[in-house]
């Protein structure tokens, strides 16, 4: 999957130092955006975004950020929202621990079962998390995906 991802994105972006949120093209309803962070990431203020954001670090909400797509936070697979303020997500969050305990990466394969991921909410406000296949869909339309071939059983 993340190699899908990184092949179509348009914008990749190292550990550090990250552009300021305010300069990030994160998209808009009419014209999605792949965004890889390798790294922490902040959707702060009045951000709005569409598209696919992937996020190798912890991914932190604060004030009113609305996004639009689809939000992959594979890695650490930590997500904080500080209260304060409102947001809106329309599509899906998909939080995922790739590391034991120790912090080391968990080799792939049978037996090997992911971390536990963290999402923390702290202070007051409110935000409103909905899943919605459309957007799932629409944000995820830059990504070559086909149908090769199909099978139907009869049982």
């Amino acid at each position: 999957m993340n190699n899908v991802v990184f092949a179509a994105a348009a914008n990749i972006y190292g550990t550090s130092p990250l552009p300021n949120p305010s300069t990030l093209n994160i998209g808009s309803t009419g014209s999605p955006v792949i965004n890889v962070v390798q790294g922490d990431y902040t959707l702060s203020g009045s951000t709005a975004g569409s598209g696919i954001l992937l996020v190798t670090g912890n991914l932190t909400f604060s004030g009113n950020p609305t996004y639009d797509g689809l939000i992959l936070v594979i890695g650490e697979g930590t997500v904080t929202k500080n209260g304060g303020g409102n947001g809106t997500l329309n599509g899906a969050l998909l939080v995922a621990n790739m590391f034991d305990g120790s912090g080391n990466p968990i080799p792939m394969g049978a037996g090997n079962p992911p971390g536990q991921p963290s999402i923390t909410w702290n202070g007051g406000g409110t935000a409103s998390f909905n899943y919605d296949s459309c957007w799932v869909n629409f944000g995820s339309r830059p990504l070559p995906f086909r149908t090769i071939t199909d099978r139907e059983l009869i049982y």
